[in-house]
């Protein structure tokens, strides 16, 4: 039986969690991954990876920024 889970994105608070869930409902292995000088972790969707959290860093207004949003 086919199984799938629902993300409310106005709730997100990037903390990844939809990523593992993922990870552990298809049963995916763990994939080696580096430390780019962001918190984009992993980089980019794969076979391995599904659900993605993508970071993006600006400023505005002289400050930092930080947005998060879910892709799959």
């Amino acid at each position: 039986m086919p199984k799938a889970f629902l993300i409310d994105t106005t709730r997100c608070t990037a903390c990844r969690g939809c990523q593992v869930a993922c990870k552990e409902w298809k049963n995916l292995p763990a994939v080696p991954t580096k430390q780019t000088g962001t918190h984009q972790n992993p980089p980019d969707l794969n076979p391995f990876n599904l659900k993605l959290v993508r970071f993006s860093e600006h400023m505005v207004d002289n400050k930092v920024a930080w947005y998060f949003f879910p892709d799959q």
